[in-house]
């Protein structure tokens, strides 16, 4: 079996010292180490540090979409610490996790583990919101 092509994303608001938890460097080491241990190929590295996640418009944030819905496809997740690392806005979380499966892009989050029937039922409610808006 051939290990899974992964991306690694990291964001932090602010700059942060190396060791804080949230900080870019801590967010990579864990993405690395649980890339080790599940035999994945890590092809990139991605990283926005001192970007709000309410924006969706973050240099290492559009590169990696770029690269990763390119043809031909190969990548097959993007690995991220949890996801509001990637977003701090639902709807902006919930594009681009659209954007990444039309493409046959899994999204991870190496702490907040999901639940697919749960992520099932979490999107009809979260459709229904939006339709209401």
């Amino acid at each position: 079996m051939e290990p899974k092509n992964v991306v690694l994303y990291a964001r932090s608001a602010t700059f942060k010292k190396p060791g804080d938890n949230n900080s870019v460097d801590m967010q990579l080491e864990k993405l690395r180490e649980y890339a080790r241990k599940n035999d994945y190929e890590v092809l990139a590295e991605f990283v926005d540090e001192g970007k709000g996640g309410n924006i969706e418009d973050r240099p290492a944030l559009q590169k990696m979409i770029s690269i990763v819905t390119a043809e031909p496809h190969i990548v097959d997740t993007v690995l991220v610490n949890d996801y509001s690392r990637l977003a701090r806005n639902m709807k902006i979380t919930r594009d681009l996790e659209e954007r990444l499966r039309e493409n046959n892009v899994s999204l991870v989050s190496i702490s907040q583990p999901r639940d697919d029937s749960f992520e099932k039922i979490f999107q009809v409610i979260w459709t229904r919101i939006l339709l209401r808006e």
